[in-house]
């Protein structure tokens, strides 16, 4: 048994329920065909969301959730999804407004999508170029997903330099988020 930060109680996997996970990895590795240029229609999906000082010290609450989702493409139709990460915590830094608690998360979710995709690429594919890692992101698609029309604008949407935004820490890592997007072929939406 173990005991998880919120106090749930939880059963250690058993050695067969470890060697049937192992089983479908081997599967899904050998079903796949030798011109597979990805994961097929499977995709990574994270949901990030945030609340401005909502904590009862004055502090921020983010959170999010990454899965294996059965489409690679968004679609407003329901899907399996397979739960890979998930967390919710004080963000790290005040946040003077909601919009920079949600870039703040949205930071962080991205940075917890990154390392989902590099590990998946590695247990399908193999090992991958550290220095490189642009090709094994390509072959495991991602998509950001957020509940802020804000951010949405300024990190997906604007082009100039300050992203339209009147906080520049916010600006700053937004600029750094739209970037590390760029460079993972991250979707966000």
């Amino acid at each position: 048994m173990v005991l998880n930060p919120a106090g749930a109680i939880f059963a250690l996997p058993t050695k067969m329920e470890k060697a049937n996970a192992n089983i479908g990895l081997q599967k899904i590795k050998h079903d796949l065909p030798e011109e597979q240029s990805g994961v097929g229609d499977f995709g990574i999906y994270t949901w990030g969301d945030a609340a401005c000082a909502s904590r009862a010290d004055g502090y921020s609450q983010g959170g999010h959730l990454t899965a294996l989702c059965s489409q690679s493409k968004p679609t407003k139709e329901a899907s399996n999804f397979t739960v890979l990460d998930w967390g919710s915590r004080k963000l790290k830094r005040v946040a003077r407004s909601s919009l920079a608690a949600e870039v703040q998360e949205a930071s962080d979710a991205e940075g917890e999508q990154y390392m989902v995709r590099l590990v998946l690429y590695e247990v399908l594919f193999g090992r991958f170029d550290l220095r490189d890692q642009g090709p094994a992101l390509k072959m495991v698609p991602g998509t950001l997903i957020t509940d802020c029309k804000a951010f949405y604008d300024g990190v997906v949407v604007s082009v100039s330099a300050g992203l339209g935004l009147d906080e520049r820490r916010t600006a700053i890592e937004a600029l750094a988020l739209r970037q590390a997007l760029e460079a993972g072929s991250t979707v966000a939406c």
